[in-house]
């Protein structure tokens, strides 16, 4: 079974290798595409995880479809249209959630396929719902700007088959080597009103990345939780990255993770994750970045 899927990565790397330099020379594609295993609870499964926007402009116009997710049930897609007036960017159909767009989760970036299972802490309702709810189709609007250090949002979106409001917020405050990430989002849903909320502080130093963050996730009916991490360059082209997060309910999660640069495109990563006393998981994976 692990060797069928390692030779889907080799074949599949080989497709990425030949398209990650069209995708690189476009101004309008923007994230990370990656093929990898995720071995846990005695099986491995193979997954393709996306987390990118492709756009095409015209103007002040763009037209963008993207993704976040895996391919099979967990994933969300987007499409949407948005106009650009040069300090504020209006977007209507399917778009990302305000409150996605500040204070991720860093287990998302080491081992992605294992970072949605437990998804709905750190993310929108919007985005919970979509994985793991059959029917759920947010649509709505985001209006999104800069002000010197300062980038914000706000959204709206409404699931009809659901009865289901969202209305989210996003910033983000960049001082010197210190960030500020603030998430706040309100869900009408089941006659009341419920509430996401996350909080996180980063510092960046030479090398040295660190991060601490609160999340209160109500509104997706999941415990409350905070996480810090550790992303400490060993070479120029060698990272090490090290999260621990610790929930009101459950057992904490400790992960490793290292990622091996290739070029300006191309990194592999390897990830280990321990969930309580006895849960192991592993995971390594062939990530393009464009």
């Amino acid at each position: 079974m692990v060797l069928r899927i390692f030779a889907g990565m080799t074949a599949f790397c080989g497709a990425l290798c030949a398209a990650a330099p069209a995708l690189n020379a476009q101004d309008g594609a923007e994230g990370r595409l990656s093929v990898g295993v995720l071995d846990g609870d005695g099986s491995a499964t193979g997954y393709l995880f996306g987390d990118f926007t492709l756009s095409a402009s015209a103007g002040g116009w763009q037209a963008a479809l993207g993704m976040f997710g895996v391919v099979g049930r967990l994933h969300e897609t987007y499409a949407d249209i948005s106009y650009d007036t040069g300090t504020l960017r209006a977007t209507v159909g399917f778009p990302r959630p305000a409150y996605d767009l500040v204070a991720g989760s860093a287990i998302t970036d080491v081992m992605p396929r294992l970072a949605l299972d437990s998804i709905g802490i750190s993310r929108s309702r919007a985005t919970a719902g979509t994985m793991f709810e059959p029917e759920f189709l947010p649509y709505g609007g985001v209006l999104g700007g800069e002000a010197g250090d300062l980038r914000y949002a706000i959204s709206l979106h409404g699931v009809p088959d659901y009865d289901v409001t969202i209305a989210g917020s996003g910033l983000s405050l960049q001082k010197g080597a210190w960030r500020y990430d603030v998430g706040l989002e309100a869900v009408d849903q089941n006659a009341a009103v419920d509430w996401n909320t996350k909080l996180r502080l980063g510092l960046v130093r030479d090398r040295l990345e660190l991060s601490l963050g609160a999340f209160h996730p109500a509104a997706n009916g999941q415990p409350d939780a905070v996480e810090a991490s550790l992303r400490y360059d060993l070479t120029d082209n060698t990272q090490i990255t090290a999260v621990t997060r610790h929930q009101r309910k459950g057992d904490p999660t400790q992960v490793i993770g290292l990622r091996f640069d290739i070029g300006t495109v191309f990194a592999v990563n390897a990830g280990a994750a321990v969930t309580g006393a006895d849960s192991l998981a592993l995971s390594t994976a062939v990530v393009a970045r464009f």
